[in-house]
């Protein structure tokens, strides 16, 4: 292979690590890089994230991916992105964080989730964003804010995800791309804009949130940033998309009747339905479920993302090793016990629950 040939960084920012691929025009992975960042939890049912800490752990991903890879920096041509969805960040004027980012398993809002529901017709809501209105959503988070922490609500100008946080570092852009707009409950998906109502709801204004553009938009990285992370001047950034349509796509789940499976932090299943049929768009409606069971996001491309989640994935296993202690060895202890466990049951509600029956109070 030809020492000049170009690569491109795959960037994921999940929710308790940043990984980062270097990979070669044939898709070939040249190298791996991680960076590690906290979940902090405060008060039961909270959970934030530090977006400087974020920032370090992307960096360290990239440093660590390029030197896994041996590949020199100057050959890098673009980085594209991965992020969690769900995530809130309030930031002032100049971009700058004005606390820390509630994340998708944060459901200290569930009250004013609650409360909504029975002042406006949800259902109708459900059908336009495709994301019912519970605790996990950002429409919700910005409710609590507003109640509870009206100086930092009325300090901020925009309302970014973490990702679109990341974008801003790398680019100086504020740009959000559908795949993590639609996960917000705040986007009219069959539109493509922000919906009115939620946001009249939130006392949000569209102008407080990103632009969004396609995910596949090419923008130029900063030049001072570049250096410091120690990439070329003319590498660029794709916006990407959601981890959740990213993995599906990754894993070649997009064809009808196929679906994906994937367990991180949390853990969910999805199928991708086109969005454009042989007569004409087709409604988000046909997705949503009657009892807004599951959800429906859009995927990068424009097509649907359909599914449900479920809050404690991995997630479980953290837990057991911070209270109890290495999880491998007790692994291989209870493959020696029966199925069953001798009756021993264990409910994984360690930070509420989402589908199919939305209880964020679930312990």
């Amino acid at each position: 292979m030809a020492t000049t040939e170009p690569v491109i960084l795959g960037v994921d920012a999940g929710t308790t690590a940043c990984k980062v691929v270097v990979a070669d025009s044939d898709a070939r992975i040249l190298g791996i890089g991680s960076g590690a960042y906290p979940v902090q939890t405060p008060r039961p049912g909270w959970a934030e994230q530090d977006a400087g800490a974020v920032w370090d752990g992307v960096v360290r991903a990239l440093r660590a991916a390029l030197d896994a890879s041996g590949v020199a920096a100057g050959r890098v041509r673009a980085l594209s992105f991965s992020g969690a969805l769900h995530s809130l960040l309030p930031v002032d004027a100049d971009v700058r964080p004005l606390s820390g980012a509630l994340i998708w398993a944060d459901t200290r809002s569930a009250a004013a989730a609650r409360n909504l529901r029975a002042r406006i017709d949800a259902t109708a809501l459900y059908r336009r964003t495709g994301c019912p209105l519970q605790a996990m959503y950002p429409l919700a988070k910005l409710l609590w804010l507003r109640d509870h922490r009206p100086d930092i609500f009325a300090a901020a100008r925009r309302w970014l995800s973490l990702k679109d946080y990341l974008i801003y570092r790398l680019t100086g852009r504020v740009l959000t791309e559908p795949s993590i707009a639609s996960g917000a409950g705040c986007l009219d998906i069959g539109a493509l804009a922000w919906d009115a109502e939620a946001l009249a709801l939130a006392g949000v204004a569209p102008a407080q949130l990103p632009e969004i553009r396609p995910s596949a938009t090419q923008i130029p990285i900063l030049p001072g940033v570049a250096a410091e992370i120690g990439l070329p001047d003319d590498a660029v950034i794709v916006l990407g998309g959601s981890d959740g349509a990213l993995a599906n796509i990754g894993a070649g789940a997009v064809a009808p009747g196929c679906a994906a499976l994937t367990v991180g932090t949390s853990g969910a299943v999805r199928f991708v339905a086109a969005r454009d049929g042989a007569a004409g768009t087709v409604s988000a409606h046909t997705f949503t479920h009657p009892q807004e069971k599951t959800w429906c996001y859009l995927a990068p491309g424009g097509d649907y993302l359909v599914g449900g989640a479920i809050n404690n994935g991995g997630l479980v296993l953290n837990w057991y090793h911070d209270v109890f202690g290495a999880v491998e060895d007790e692994q291989r202890a209870a493959e020696a016990l029966a199925p069953g466990a001798d009756g021993l049951i264990f409910l994984p509600f360690l930070t509420g629950e989402r589908c199919p029956n939305w209880n964020a109070d679930a312990r």
